[in-house]
């Protein structure tokens, strides 16, 4: 049976079964990659909160410490001395699920690397995500990749070095978005930049995972029709890639 892989990070914005049914098979990116410097802000942002813990982060948030990634070094050093190589609060630097079962029976398996994963005191576990953007609250973009990690979690599989540890239950899911305000300090050499900071939780419950289901399950009878999906009248790249051939002369 074909299993399918998802990367919890690709299945944002995906609207569109024309451009998601190239992309799978064809490998062809409509969208461009968002600039290297996002991924240096996330860096330090994560770097930032780490080895603090949950209200450090935000008061909104129960009691908590965060997991981290040991380095190569910290793991060849314990395996020197003997000792475990992930201890209590380690994660491996990818995490993988065991392969599930979309509505109609199909395998698939999820596969990434989360931002931040929480212990609570309360024996519960999170999963959040940095996001440098606007103060309008966007969940709604992201609730499959955060519930993807979810699933991961509470379903893990295993990698050819390590087992993806059991995190459950998974009681909260949320983005922490950082938006750039005034400079508050300069020279000729750098500058001081102050930012706004949004917590938005994503509700989690069993409509919300059924919802990733069905989602799944579409994602899959895309993949499988057997023609490409026709062009969509609501995405953009489609209307573009359709004027194009129509200034060429070149049907589509």
């Amino acid at each position: 049976m074909k299993e399918y892989r998802f990367a919890p990070n690709n299945l944002n914005y995906i609207s569109c079964d024309r451009c998601f049914y190239l992309s799978h098979h064809h490998k062809i990116q409509f969208q461009q990659g968002f600039p290297t410097v996002f991924s240096t802000l996330d860096k330090f942002q994560k770097e930032r909160y780490i080895n603090l813990t949950t209200k450090d982060l935000s008061g909104k948030l129960e009691e908590g410490k965060f997991f981290k990634v040991p380095s190569a070094n910290e793991k060849k050093e314990r395996k020197k001395a003997k000792k475990e190589i992930y201890g209590e609060l380690d994660l491996p630097g990818k995490v993988k699920s065991k392969n599930l079962l979309d509505n109609k029976n199909r395998s698939f398996y999820l596969e990434g690397k989360p931002d931040l994963v929480i212990k609570f005191f309360n024996n519960t576990y999170g999963v959040i995500d940095f996001k440098t953007t606007s103060e309008v609250d966007k969940t709604p973009h992201y609730k499959y990749q955060l519930e993807a990690y979810a699933q991961i979690f509470e379903n893990p599989g295993v990698m050819p070095q390590i087992e993806s540890p059991l995190l459950t239950p998974i009681k909260y899911l949320g983005l922490v978005q950082f938006t750039p305000r005034e400079i508050v300090n300069h020279d000729h050499e750098s500058y001081q930049q102050n930012f706004t900071i949004n917590h938005f939780e994503l509700t989690r419950n069993e409509e919300t995972i059924k919802d990733f289901k069905n989602f799944i399950t579409k994602l899959i009878d895309i993949i499988q029709m057997p023609t490409t999906p026709n062009f969509s009248e609501e995405c953009t790249t489609c209307n573009d890639y359709k004027k194009s051939l129509m200034t060429s002369g070149v049907s589509g």
